[in-house]
């Protein structure tokens, strides 16, 4: 490709980027207005419930709906972040990345119940061993990590299995999200954190797993995948371990227009 091409291809990202964010910055109040109309019923309803056995079901449902919808509230400002390419130095304190897992874990268990209803029986099965805290921001961390789980289910059509793993390594947490499912073309595997980037047709925005590059880049971490056609696909994330349990200001990794990405083939 020729430095023009290249060029080219460079100011029509930044105009679409810049498209995205006029979008989410005039849906943002009305969207949020929603979101937290739906907050406060669930909250009324929590409160309403007596802590009878019989209504501990209902309550724990209320409370995933709430925690989705606040969670949904700031999906707009994230995409706000994404559509400027690289964000400024940001205040990120200690979390535990386990919590955040079981948290991603209980809002996933609703999806599953109703894919299995479907006829897909799927299953996410977490292996977390005990690691340090690492330096990020929950909110984000969690969107990431519910776009890999949902990526994964969408692509286990026929039922298979989705791992999700943590180790510490030297001073990073490992974070590893690995489906069984049909898994990637080279190219595919090349382009999938391309923003507007998508295999899934009308059906698929191309943005899901480019706002995961963005989350990762802005906590000074890095991102890999390794895919095979019918292997399945292994993503691994690797955050910074949090030190003296303070806060910390972290510079994010400059995220390039056309990121370089660091993929893998798994071995056969």
């Amino acid at each position: 490709m020729s430095e023009i091409e290249k060029s080219h291809q460079q100011v029509v990202q930044r105009e679409r980027l810049h498209a995205i964010g006029q979008l989410a910055s005039g849906i943002s109040h009305d969207f949020n207005n929603s979101l937290s109309i739906i907050i406060g019923y669930c909250d009324t309803l929590i409160t309403h419930f007596p802590s009878r056995t019989d209504d501990a079901r209902l309550v724990t449902l209320l409370t995933r709906i709430r925690d989705a919808a606040h969670d949904g509230s700031i999906l707009v400002s994230r995409l706000r972040d994404f559509s400027k390419g690289a964000a400024s130095p940001r205040q990120l304190r200690p979390l535990d990345l386990n919590a955040i897992i079981d948290h991603s874990r209980a809002l996933a268990s609703v999806h599953i119940e109703e894919l299995h209803a479907r006829g897909t029986p799927v299953s996410l099965v977490a292996s977390l061993r005990s690691v340090p805290l690492v330096l990020g921001d929950a909110s984000e961390l969690g969107s990431a990590l519910m776009n890999l789980i949902l990526n994964a289910f969408d692509a286990m059509p026929n039922g298979g299995t989705l791992t999700i793993e943590t180790e510490r390594q030297a001073r990073f947490v490992r974070l590893t999200v690995r489906d069984t499912g049909t898994g990637m073309s080279d190219e595919t595997r090349q382009r999938c954190f391309e923003p507007y980037f998508t295999t899934k047709g009308a059906n698929g925005t191309g943005i899901g797993l480019a706002m995961v590059y963005g989350v990762v880049a802005r906590h000074g971490g890095t991102i890999s995948v390794s895919s095979e056609p019918d292997h399945g696909t292994q993503f691994e994330i690797h955050l910074l371990v949090s030190h003296d349990g303070d806060a910390e200001h972290v510079n994010p990794l400059e995220l390039p227009l056309d990121p370089l990405l660091t993929v893998h083939e798994r071995s056969a």
